[in-house]
This record gives C-alpha cells, structure tokens and sequence, in this order.
C-alpha cells in the first residue's frame, strides 16, 4: 500500500501540477524610467552673442529640445556658475521644469566663474539613488574655478557634455 501511494505521488510530481490559472502569462515588467539632471551653465559667459540671441538662450532651446525627444524622462535642472544650485528637483512635469529653465539666468550666480565640479556634484545629488541615472552637462567653456580638493566622482553615473558657442572668442556683455 504504501508503495503505490508513493508511486502515485511520484506519477503526480512528474505531471507537473499548478495552482492558479492556467497558461497565464506573467506581467511584462516595465523597466524603470530613465532620469536625468540637466547641469546648465549660468555664467556670465552664456550672454556672449556668438549664437543667435546668446549662448544662454541657445542652451535652453537644445535642453528643450532634448527633453522633446525623450518623452518618459523624468528630468531636473542645476544651474551653476562659480557654485551650483538646484534649480528645479526632478519631475516628470514639463511644463514646470519648462518655468524653472526659463527662469535661470546669470543674476541666479552672484559667484562668477564656471564650476563644473560643483555642477556635478550637486547634479550627483539631486540623482540621489535614482536608477537608471545620467547628467547632461551643458556648458560654453572650461573649469575657471578648479576645486583644487575635490574628490574624484563619487559613482558611475554617464556625463553627457554639449558645448555652446563657437570657436571664435567674443566679448561677454557687461565685463570688460
């Protein structure tokens, strides 16, 4: 008797019985949006008219552009000239991410200069432990204030860079 019983169980593991529905697909899983900090260079230097109207405006317009063709990114803004700010968390509101980049100008940065450590730190951190994560650093020239202790960067998160303005030097408004 006891036999059988366990020739039974056995021909009944090797049917391979479920419980639930059968033939039930399981739920696609959807993978996580994508987020992205913008790091815009608000220095003086962006009002240069080397781009039509200035190298700021050019900026914003490629920004938008960008976020135009990535439509489930999640995005925020930092601006940052000789420091670095968070100029708008990260949203999936266009519209207002639209204001916040409209809204940054060189009047933001008292500190002149271009701090392209403290734009990435602080782009860094408004990622916080988003995943996936990457920073898209926009900015018109080299690093005129170096950290000279800063520490390598943290995480491995991609930078991509966009340079604005052309190879030709121009006058920046307002210096002399």
């Amino acid at each position: 008797l006891c036999f059988l019983a366990g020739l039974s169980a056995l021909a009944l593991a090797a049917a391979g019985p479920r419980l639930g529905a059968l033939d039930q697909p399981a739920a696609p899983v959807e993978p996580a949006p994508l987020t992205l900090v913008i790091a815009l260079d608000c220095s003086r230097s962006m009002l240069a008219r080397d781009l039509a109207p200035d190298r700021l405006t050019a900026a914003k317009a490629l920004v938008l552009d960008v976020l135009a063709r990535l439509p489930r990114v999640q995005a925020g803004l930092v601006g940052f000239a000789g420091r670095a700010w968070l100029a708008c968390p990260i949203t999936a509101d266009r519209a207002a991410l639209a204001l916040f980049l409209d809204a940054t100008t060189p009047a933001d940065a008292p500190l002149g200069g271009t701090n392209l450590h403290a734009a990435l730190e602080a782009a860094g951190l408004a990622l916080g432990a988003a995943t996936p994560g990457a920073i898209l650093l926009v900015s018109d020239g080299e690093e005129t204030l170096p950290d000279r202790d800063a520490a390598p960067r943290p995480d491995n998160r991609p930078i991509f860079t966009v340079a604005v303005g052309s190879a030709l030097p121009v006058p920046v408004p307002g210096t002399d």
